[in-house]
């Protein structure tokens, strides 16, 4: 108790008086209490009467088990004083001073951007301007026509009282003191003077524009640019007045400008350069007027930047300066202090843009990165969906052959199990003839055929034999000779069973791949409906050879 300041001491009593404890009980945990608390008074007493003295032992029981793994320095703010304690690992921190601290450091002002007012300003001054001008012409004809000359003697009689007026007016203000001329120059003015302005002006040579990122129009699309890429902007804002244009000059070829701002190899060459003349140019203006511009000439640094790394970047004035025209006279040494200010406080804040500027290229390539994943991920179902579709259609394609193959071999298998062939042979009256045919394996046929049956029943007739030859060539039945095969076809399925397709579906489903030809002179009996007795080649009879259309047949 007698280490104890008397402000602390004080604490003591009033925490004693404030909770009904006697003046000697529990001191020591009072103390420890109120130094868990940081000496604040209304914290300790919530903490008392929520919990007691029990968050004592759990920060010393903290304190003694984190003693080696943590020393950290925290500078404590007092509302009295402030004080530097030792703090390890204590469970409740009080960061009520910290935020004061905060509230006390003073902001950057905000860089707005300007209002687009001053456009329709301008289009209805070129509205009236075309007017007035055309009204001048006619008005100019029609006083050519009577022109007199008492007119030019009343214009020299009204010049002249003006130019003795205004000459009274400055004498007055230079023996009285009422103001200086050149002050009044450089005085930012209250309106534009659209009389003055020049579409075509330009204050930034072609040369100058290759070595510095500068622009003299769209000061919100440069604001913005500046905003989102996290770069610098510089303002610089002039008038018609001589010295102020030979600062804006002098500014310009300073060494030292060129070493921070050359777009090539400079130290901040994103940085970008607005300038113009406010008396020629009402976008100058108008940025003048939101900027709250007093005097010419005007230089100002805007950046995405804080001072308090609780608050939230934003564009802010980190510089501004309203030159006096006092300094106008060393233009140099001015430059120098300027860009020397400039260069301080752009060394101090870069940080955060360059940090800003790492992390938005590292979120715009994990954007880029995730997309390619996405479009390789989608490629990749494409590919799948199209390679399981391709499955899909070759298992539907070979299931398809199947069925035909099946409906191919019951057709002709119910050709052959019905002896089709013989029994509508037998059954035609009329002349019969002997054919010949000599198959593609060698063997040769001799059938006697009814005149009347026709090129079509001949050739199912071969198509049934060719296909018994396939079934003896087919090892894994092992069939030795035509009987084994015709033995092997009657036990595949009987007669009754059979309702599959007829005549005309075959022929449109399977054409026949194979020609009966006439060896000498050589002669294609192409398969139709027409009947034996009206082929004078086979009417009394003929040889005949089986060849496959399909030369892999």
């Amino acid at each position: 108790m007698d280490q104890l300041t008397a402000h602390q001491k004080s604490q003591v009593d009033e925490f004693k008086a404030l909770t009904g404890l006697l003046e000697e009980e529990k001191t020591e945990e009072v103390i420890k209490l109120l130094t868990i608390n940081d000496w604040n008074l209304n914290n300790c007493a919530i903490n008392y009467f929520d919990n007691g003295f029990e968050s004592i032992n759990e920060s010393s029981h903290q304190q003694e088990s984190n003693q080696q793994q943590e020393s950290h320095d925290f500078e404590r703010f007092d509302h009295e004083n402030t004080s530097l304690h030792h703090r390890t690992g204590s469970s409740n921190m009080n960061l009520q001073s910290q935020m004061l601290l905060d509230d006390f450091l003073p902001r950057l002002p905000k860089a707005p951007r300007i209002s687009n007012n001053w456009t329709f300003e301008l289009g209805i001054h070129k509205s009236i301007k075309d007017s007035m001008t055309n009204e001048k012409q006619v008005f100019d004809e029609e006083k050519s026509k009577t022109k007199s000359p008492i007119t030019s003697i009343w214009l020299f009689l009204l010049i002249i009282p003006k130019t003795l007026l205004q000459m009274i007016i400055l004498f007055l203000k230079y023996f009285l003191g009422l103001g200086n001329t050149i002050s009044t120059v450089n005085k930012f003015p209250n309106k534009f003077k659209y009389d003055n302005y020049e579409e075509d002006y330009k204050m930034i040579t072609n040369h100058e524009v290759e070595n510095y990122n500068f622009f003299e129009n769209d000061f919100n699309s440069v604001h913005e640019r500046c905003q989102n890429n996290f770069e610098w902007l510089l303002v610089i804002l002039v008038n018609d007045n001589k010295d102020t244009q030979a600062f804006h000059q002098n500014l310009l070829e300073n060494p030292k400008f060129n070493k921070l701002f050359n777009k090539l190899n400079g130290v901040f060459k994103e940085t970008c350069i607005y300038t113009n003349n406010i008396d020629k140019n009402p976008e100058a203006f108008e940025v003048g007027s939101t900027y709250k511009i007093k005097k010419l000439p005007y230089i100002m640094l805007i950046g995405n930047v804080t001072n308090n790394s609780s608050i939230m970047s934003s564009m802010s004035i980190t510089y501004k300066s309203n030159i006096s025209n006092n300094y106008l006279s060393d233009t140099k040494t001015t430059s120098d202090k300027i860009l020397k200010n400039l260069n301080k406080l752009l060394e101090n804040f870069n940080p955060q843009l360059i940090t800003k500027r790492i992390d938005k290229q590292e979120i715009e390539l994990s954007r880029i990165i995730k997309e390619q994943q996405d479009s390789a991920y989608l490629k990749s179902m494409e590919k799948d969906r199209l390679k399981k579709q391709q499955k899909e259609d070759e298992k539907l394609k070979q299931t398809e052959l199947l069925n035909n193959q099946k409906t191919h071999d019951n057709f002709l298998i119910h050709l052959i199990q019905s002896n089709w062939f013989k029994f509508k042979n037998e059954s035609l009256d009329g002349k019969t003839t002997k054919i010949a045919i000599k198959l593609p394996n060698g063997n040769r046929l001799i059938e006697i055929i009814n005149l009347k049956i026709n090129l079509i029943d001949l050739y199912f007739y071969v198509e049934c034999k060719l296909f018994t030859i396939d079934l003896l060539n087919n090892e894994s039945l092992e069939l030795q000779n035509n009987d084994d095969a015709l033995t092997y076809i009657n036990n595949l399925q009987s007669e009754d069973d059979y309702k599959g397709i007829d005549f005309d579906e075959y022929l449109k489903k399977f054409p026949f791949n194979f020609e009966l030809i006439q060896p000498f002179p050589k002669k294609i009996f192409e398969f139709s409906d027409t009947s034996i007795e009206h082929i004078p080649e086979l009417k009394s009879g003929g040889n005949l050879l089986v060849e496959y259309t399909d030369n892999d047949d």
